[in-house]
């Protein structure tokens, strides 16, 4: 996943900072955790897959704020 692609999916925009990263970050870990689906097993997959990406998306978005940080 590109940084770009993380952003996207977090909805934020290339001049985010780290805090506001990081709202994003729990606003939709939040709304797409997989406990949170209800008991449809099809829906708590959508949601587990939803969340896996939001959770790639803040580590890839992570990795560059600490890269820029320590240059």
């Amino acid at each position: 996943m590109s940084p770009e692609e993380a952003r996207r999916i977090l909805g934020v925009s290339q001049y985010a900072t780290e805090k506001e990263i990081k709202k994003a970050y729990r606003e939709l870990a939040w709304q797409w955790a997989p406990d949170r689906a209800g008991k449809s097993e099809e829906r708590r997959q959508r949601y587990e897959e939803k969340f896996k990406k939001i959770n790639v998306a803040r580590d890839i978005l992570s990795k560059n704020f600490s890269k820029s940080s320590s240059s």
